[in-house]
């Protein structure tokens, strides 16, 4: 009888150390070797034995039962977090479908206005020629003009036209508009205005000048002449016929206007 416990003894010490080992990972503590050693050297009878392998049993029971759990929420969290991984995933490759329609679809709209911008600047390339054109042309008027000597300045203006490369600024454009209509309106009129004149001999004075349009301009009794080169107003060396510069002299006391 003492054999049968001695070797029951033998056999439940060795199963209860490996379930020692296989639980020292886990948060609860467990028996040690010795502790187990020293409880089943006290065993007597096959009732005190049974009664501690069924109490170990349980214990493993619970100890199995943890294993299990901790096993399982492991996996379920493992799960979730695949689960989110793949959720992320299938967002952003939604997303990245969803931006490279965008882009296409914003090229093609680019590309569209790109087109219209050709078309465009091509009828207006076309209009810019003519309005250049109708500058430069206004520019050899205006330098050959009296009107010039009362308003100067007016030929480098347009000439900011002409040599622009780009499309004309909608200033320049108005200054064209204004000269042109200026050239017009002062062609019918009769201004006076301070002017310095190149006498005969050369010398330099200061004097009212009266301009008759564009063509003529007088100050007292003498007709002047108008030199595009310098942009200056010179005595007429030979003045006209005496009655021609007694109508010189009427129109200058007349005025304006």
């Amino acid at each position: 009888m003492n054999f049968m416990v001695s070797l029951m003894v033998s056999f439940l010490l060795f199963i209860l150390t490996m379930n020692t080992q296989l639980g020292a990972q886990e948060e609860q503590e467990l028996p040690t070797d010795s502790a187990i050693s020293e409880k089943l050297k006290n065993i007597q009878t096959l009732e005190q034995l049974l009664a501690i392998t069924e109490n170990d049993s349980q214990v493993s029971n619970v100890i199995n039962n943890q294993r299990e759990e901790t096993f399982l929420a492991a996996r379920d969290r493992q799960q979730l977090l695949l689960d989110q991984a793949e959720a992320r995933l299938d967002q952003e490759e939604k997303r990245s479908i969803r931006l490279q329609k965008q882009f296409e679809d914003n090229e093609k709209t680019l590309e569209d206005i790109q087109e219209t911008l050709r078309i465009r600047i091509g009828n207006f390339g076309e209009l810019f020629g003519v309005v250049r054109q109708v500058a430069g042309e206004a520019i050899a008027v205006i330098k050959n003009s009296i009107v010039s000597l009362q308003f100067p300045n007016r030929e480098k203006i347009l000439t900011g036209l002409v040599e622009t490369r780009g499309i004309p600024s909608i200033e320049q454009m108005h200054d064209l508009k204004v000269e042109l209509l200026r050239e017009m309106s002062q062609s019918g009129q009769v201004q006076r205005f301070q002017k310095q004149v190149v006498l005969p001999g050369g010398s330099i004075v200061d004097a009212e000048i009266v301009r008759v349009g564009v063509f003529n301009a007088i100050t007292e009794n003498f007709f002047l002449q108008f030199v595009p080169d310098t942009q200056s107003l010179q005595v007429l060396a030979r003045q006209p016929a005496r009655r021609y510069q007694s109508m010189a002299e009427d129109l200058f006391s007349f005025g304006s206007g």
